[in-house]
């Protein structure tokens, strides 16, 4: 009688000790920051940050993104602005920074920090990030060109533009220019010479294809346009 007694002691302790065992709460471990998208931009133009905040435990945890040391006249915002955890699951969660550039914002390679506070524990990550400002691009003497006068061509023969050296260009098409509907379809980057070279996989599926050629990063500028038929 008395071994069973303490059996069931031992028993209702281990009960017991399973109810008090307690999981370590929600703390900030940490903050990774991607690459800005896109890698330059123009004056008045914007590039985000993707950012991953981490966490280890269970529980509620808010942390609050910001950014310091941009130059006068760029500003930033965070979505969200907290990140907010709660029960074990998930241990990481995003948030994308967006960096607004001004008209007036000089070309230049401006590093800045992004901050994520978890303000309850005063726990907090730095990183460091850039923002790459470059000037904007002169479309005088920039031209469009289609080789070929029939779409079945295209493919093989492409489409020209001769811009800037450097700059990336994206390619845009439409089937009327009556009611058009222009559609971005490729981009590239011009040579050191200025040659940006496309080609129209789908040219051959319509019985005539339009296009224009735009820069990208902050300038909407057409250069020109060309049209081919079957």
């Amino acid at each position: 009688m008395k071994k069973q007694f303490s059996t069931a002691l031992a028993g209702l302790a281990m009960i017991v000790g399973s109810a008090n065992v307690s999981h370590a709460k929600s703390t900030f471990d940490g903050l990774v920051v991607g690459a800005r998208v896109p890698d330059s931009v123009r004056p008045g133009g914007t590039a985000t940050f993707t950012t991953m905040v981490l966490r280890k435990g269970e529980g509620r945890l808010d942390v609050t993104l910001s950014c310091v040391g941009l130059p006068a006249g760029v500003t930033s915002s965070a979505n969200p602005a907290v990140v907010t955890f709660t029960g074990r699951t998930p241990t990481n969660k995003n948030s994308q920074i967006v960096v607004t550039t001004a008209p007036s914002t000089a070309p230049g390679i401006y590093p800045f920090q992004i901050i994520a506070l978890d303000k309850k524990s005063g726990t907090a990550f730095t990183n460091n990030a850039t923002l790459n400002v470059v000037a904007e691009v002169s479309l005088a003497g920039a031209t469009l060109s289609i080789t070929p006068s029939s779409v079945s061509d295209l493919v093989q023969q492409g489409i020209v533009c001769n811009g800037a050296a450097g700059q990336t260009y994206v390619l845009e098409a439409t089937e009327s220019l009556s009611n058009p509907n222009w559609t971005a379809i490729a981009t590239n980057t011009a040579d050191v010479y200025g040659m940006c070279l496309f080609a129209d996989a789908d040219a051959y599926k319509y019985p005539a294809r339009f296009y224009r050629a735009a820069t990208v990063n902050g300038s909407s500028s057409i250069i020109s346009q060309q049209g081919a038929t079957k």
